[in-house]
This record gives C-alpha cells, sequence and structure tokens, in this order.
C-alpha cells in the first residue's frame, strides 16, 4: 500500500496537486498516538491498549533507560534525594515577586516522568475541591469510582487494627484489590517513635489524627495522618517488607504487560514537532490513509511529525491523538502548532490554526515556604523507603470550603531552600555531627498553599522548537502587593500555625523542639522577616497545574477547542489544583478521559 501511495502522490505531483507533505513509504498509521510517555502517558497508553484490536504509539522524546535512583527506595537516604537526575530536561520560571528569583522545575524523559523522581506522596484531592470547583460532571462521586481505579490499596492487605480502615469504608474509598497502582503505609522506620509522639500530641494543637485522608469524613478542618506513597512491597501483608518505588511506569505498564501486548509500540527518543490536519494531505494521501473528504468544520489533527534519528517521520491515527507533554509541553505544542491566543501566535510568526485562549494560561502553582527547627536531641531521619513523614492539612481562614494549607513534615532533616534539599545536603548536615545512626538535630516543616489565587501563563517565545517557554506563576511583583494579597496571608497564617506546633507550649515540642533555625530569629520586625524570607525561599513544591484547563482549553471530554482528532490527558488539564500533590488526582483523571477518548473516532 505505501510503495502505491508514494507512486501515486508522484503523479499527482506532477500535476501540480500535491499538498506541502510529500509521504515518506515509511510512515506509520495506529489507532491512537500519545505524545508524551510521562506519568499521564502511561497512564493512557494503558487503557487505550486494553482493547487488543486497538493499536496504540507513545512518541517519547527520552530514552528508556533505567534509573535505580528513581526506582529504588532503599537506596533513598534523605527525603527526595534523586529529584533531578542525568535524565532530566528542567526548566527555570521567569523571575518571580520582588526578589526576583527564578523557580527551578523538573521534567525528565524518563517513561514514567516524575511520577519516577519524588518521593512517591499519594494525596488525595477532597471531595469539596471537585464539587465546588471543577467543571459540572466531575463531581466527586463522578470522580471517585476513578480515583478508585488506580489504587491497589494497603487497606486491602492489613488489618484494620492496623489501618484503622474498616473493610466497607476500604471498598467505598479504595475500590477492589488489584489497581495497577501500590498504595503503601508508613513502616515502623527509625524515626517511629518521634512521630508517635507527634500525632499524641495532635489534640494539643488542635489537629484531628485521621486513618485515611481519602475519606470525605475526614476532610474539614485541620487533620494530620502519615503519607502514604506509591511504593510496592515485597510482602503486601508485612508493613516492614521491602519496598520500591512504584510510578505509572512501572504500574501501568511493566515489563511483562509490555512484552505481551503486540497492540502497544513506543518510540524512543522521538521529538514530536508538527500535528498534521487533514488539509495538508492530498486527496490520494486521505483515501489510503481512510480518512474522510474535508468538511467545512474544524481543523482535523490526523497525524504527527516528529524527529528521530535526525530525520523526521510519520504517523498517522485512525481515532484520536492525544497529547500527554505536560504542564511546560503540552501548551507548547499546541502553541508552535498554530493553536492557542491569536495575539501570541501572530506576535511570534506562527499561523493562527484554532484561536484557543485558553492554552497556556491559568497555569496554578501551590506556593510553598519551608521553616526549619533546632531539636533538643538528634532526630532519626525520615526516607522515603519507610519511616513516617506526616502531612498536615489545615483550613485557614480564607478558605472556600475546603481545605487549603497543607504542611509535610519531615524529621531530621533541614529544609530551607527546597531545590537544594533535594539535590544534595545543605550546609548544616555539612557542618553539624550526625549520630553513629545518621540522626541530625533538625525538624522542618514545608507550609503549601494549595488554593493560590494567583494565575499564571506558559507561553512560547518564538516559532522554534528550541525557544523556550516563558512559565510565569503570576505572583505579584512588588512586595506591597505581595504582603497585601490572600495567599500572602494564608501563608503567614500558616506560619503561626506552625510555629503553635514547633514551638508551643505542648508535649510535643516541649520534648523534642528547642528553637526556630529559619527564619528564625532576626533584627527586623516579625513581619517584614516573614515577608522577605518567603519572597527568597517560595517554591512552587513540583506542584504545577492547569496550563490547557478542562472545559477552557478543552471541551468536558478533553478534546481540544476550535480542533478536531486532539485530546489532552496531563497535569495540564486539571482545572483546579488540588489540594495536595496532583499525582492522585491527575490519575483518576486520566482514567476518565481515556474512556471518552475511546468513543471519539477520526473516521
Amino acid at each position: 500500500m505505501k510503495a502505491t501511495a508514494s507512486f501515486v502522490t508522484l503523479v499527482l505531483c506532477t500535476f501540480a496537486l500535491c499538498n506541502a507533505i510529500d509521504l515518506p513509504d515509511n510512515y506509520k498509521v495506529y489507532d491512537y498516538v500519545v505524545i508524551g510517555g510521562g506519568g499521564a502517558g502511561c497512564v493512557m497508553a494503558r487503557r487505550l491498549s486494553d482493547d487488543s484490536s486497538k493499536t496504540v504509539l507513545v512518541l517519547n522524546y527520552g530514552q528508556n533507560t533505567p534509573c535505580p535512583i528513581c526506582d529504588n527506595t532503599t537506596s533513598q537516604s534523605n527525603i527526595g534525594q534523586g529529584l533531578f537526575t542525568v535524565d532530566g530536561d528542567d526548566y527555570f520560571s521567569t523571575p518571580q515577586l520582588f526578589r526576583t528569583r527564578s523557580v527551578r522545575e523538573i521534567r525528565t524523559g524518563l517513561p514514567g516522568g516524575a511520577t519516577r523522581y519524588y518521593g512517591g506522596v499519594a494525596i488525595p484531592s477532597s471531595k469539596g475541591v471537585f464539587d465546588t470547583q471543577w467543571p459540572a460532571g466531575y463531581d466527586y462521586e463522578t470522580v471517585r469510582p476513578y480515583m478508585n481505579k488506580w489504587q491497589d490499596h494497603f487497606c486491602h492487605y492489613l488489618d484494620p487494627n492496623v489501618t484503622g480502615i474498616n473493610e466497607a469504608d476500604c471498598l467505598r474509598y479504595h475500590g477492589e484489590k488489584g489497581g495497577p497502582m501500590s498504595l503503601s503505609p508508613p513502616s515502623r522506620g527509625r524515626d517511629y517513635d518521634t512521630a508517635k509522639d507527634f500525632f499524641k500530641a495532635t489534640p494539643e494543637f488542635n489537629f484531628n489524627a485521621v486513618p485515611d485522608p481519602y475519606n470525605p469524613a475526614f476532610q474539614h478542618g485541620d487533620y494530620a495522618f502519615p503519607l502514604t506513597r506509591f511504593h510496592n512491597r515485597a510482602n503486601p501483608y508485612d508493613i516492614n517488607s521491602t519496598r520500591t518505588r512504584d510510578s505509572t511506569w512501572t504500574a501501568f505498564l511493566p515489563a511483562s504487560l509490555r512484552n505481551a501486548r503486540r497492540n502497544l509500540n513506543f518510540e524512543w527518543e522521538a521529538q514530536a514537532r508538527e500535528l498534521v490536519f487533514l488539509s495538508d494531505l492530498n486527496p490520494i494521501q486521505r483515501v489510503l490513509l481512510g480518512y474522510s473528504a474535508i468538511s467545512a468544520g474544524k481543523p482535523k489533527a490526523v497525524g504527527v511529525a516528529y524527529l528521530k534519528d535526525d530525520a523526521i517521520k510519520y504517523v498517522f491515527a485512525r481515532k484520536q491523538i492525544v497529547l500527554s507533554a505536560g504542564i511546560e509541553g503540552t501548551p507548547k505544542f499546541l502553541q508552535l502548532n498554530g493553536i492557542g491566543p491569536a495575539d501570541l501566535l501572530t506576535a511570534n510568526g506562527i499561523k493562527v490554526v484554532a484561536n484557543n485562549p485558553a492554552v497556556g494560561q491559568n497555569l496554578a502553582v501551590h506556593q510553598a515556604v519551608a521553616l526549619s527547627f533546632q531539636t533538643k536531641m538528634p532526630v532519626p531521619t525520615s526516607t522515603n523507603s519507610n519511616g513516617d513523614v506526616i502531612n498536615l492539612i489545615m483550613t485557614s481562614p480564607y478558605n472556600q470550603g475546603f481545605p487549603d494549607m497543607e504542611v509535610e513534615v519531615g524529621f531530621g532533616i533541614f529544609v530551607r531552600s527546597i531545590d537544594p534539599t533535594l539535590t544534595g545536603l545543605e550546609e548544616p548536615y555539612l557542618t553539624t555531627p550526625a549520630s553513629p545512626e545518621g540522626y541530625f538535630p533538625f525538624m522542618s516543616a514545608i507550609v503549601t498553599v494549595t488554593n493560590p489565587t494567583f494565575r499564571g501563563t506558559v507561553n512560547i517565545t518564538g516559532p522554534k522548537y528550541t525557544s523556550p517557554s516563558q512559565v510565569n506563576y503570576g505572583w505579584p511583583s512588588s512586595a506591597q502587593d505581595y504582603a497585601g494579597s490572600v495567599d500572602y496571608q494564608k501563608m503567614t497564617w500558616g506560619f503561626e500555625r506552625v510555629r503553635g506546633i514547633f514551638t508551643g507550649n505542648n508535649s510535643f515540642a516541649n520534648k523534642w523542639v528547642q528553637s526556630e533555625l529559619s527564619p528564625g530569629p532576626s533584627p527586623l520586625p516579625d513581619s517584614v522577616r516573614d515577608l522577605f524570607y518567603s519572597a527568597q525561599f517560595q517554591h512552587s513544591v513540583y506542584h504545577l497545574t492547569g496550563s490547557a484547563s478542562l472545559g477552557k482549553a478543552t471541551d468536558l471530554n478533553g478534546r481540544v477547542n476550535g480542533v478536531s482528532g486532539l485530546t489532552i490527558c496531563d497535569n495540564s488539564l486539571i482545572p483546579h489544583p488540588p489540594n495536595g500533590n496532583p499525582s492522585s488526582t491527575m490519575m483518576a483523571l486520566c482514567e476518565i478521559i481515556a474512556e471518552k477518548v475511546k468513543g471519539h473516532n477520526l473516521l
């Protein structure tokens, strides 16, 4: 067929009937083409290839190379270590706030994306976020079955006396046993006694210690729970068994499944460059590829031109192209292909295919600032493989009917600037002798605003793929505007709540905490000290969502507005930020979108 296509194309070209694309003989045709093999792309590839009669190709710009530090939690000596690796291709924000600091964001070409890099934190979005902030048709009860679908939760394996979750609630909020992604409880690591003291003291600082943050009955006020993680346990019935980190690559697409599915293929080191629209094909090419004639409706995306081995190759989708290129990659790809705000595209010399003002807009960032404390004795270090890193969910006076603050507590670690702590050891570790067991006299609490009012953008800066995107969080550029913002008022309220826990009059603080290290004492007034400290060390905590939002850049099925044949699912599609790490929410959303995509048809 392909040889015939080339011959007919040559004949048509002779009569000046060719369009721009002269297809080579080695083009490929699949039912679905997924652009991006990261956290979301793996979910989409798995679900679209569940039907053995449908073929799926994943284009991933990185290699399928092993990453032991990403996948083996037993090698982690400090929380977050290995977040950045040689496989990364990180980018930076524009200068933010009045201290004009660029914030580093992670991106990786490894399959599974960032789900392989961080500590595998599993935090659900609250019922209130879905019910009040998401579009119609995405309320909590609608999303909940898909939140359950991806889980293989530890409550199915461990006794309710251990988990605190009864059988009925386990089935309601965690579905059936055997979902792709394993959720593992904290093991009784070295920091168990410290964590136990913390939880015993929670009533003293007006927190409710809850067994299951996925249960809406607990999603109100201020509550605490040990962080669950995406970890596989060698023996799921043993809370202390050896663990390895799970990701959407290892969970949704394990080697056994990839080897068994003949209908699922990957192109590695393949960078998607251009969309091919139906109008780009001449009549004979349309017939040979099985597409109907051009209608007067929206432009129809039918294929992708991608760069591999220094050559442009083509792949076509019979049913749908799925874009899962991430917070920065998805809007950049759309904008470079003429889908985005018309004024932005025109200013960068790009022909407007579809004026979609929401592409690259509505970027939401969880603002995070860490406080650290000196302890009275060396503290066992919380790790990624075990231990009891504690999460606090808080409801500020500025809330909109659901919790809007998150605090991640780590023992034996010093966090000030989030980047250095995750890439290496900060000065206190190098200058403070550790105990023989490796304990350090520190505790840290990362205070995060999870319902920010600020919104930013991801916009191209030129017509070439080598031109970087401009990632702007939308944080105010003046000290006065920032200090007067609702988001900063939330942050300072969170600071005081955390200080009340760690330096207040309660049994935990009295036993463990000596003083505040950072920001710590200062000759400046407390309000000025906190303002400048927040501006200097604020980070996104890698929780970015919404740069191609559901119901704005797309319809409610995830289909890109202004064109047909193109669907999005990744963190960019999340329409309102969840109150925690977005991975759990992203997987549930992609489970929904995958079902909807199966009903789409290009032909």
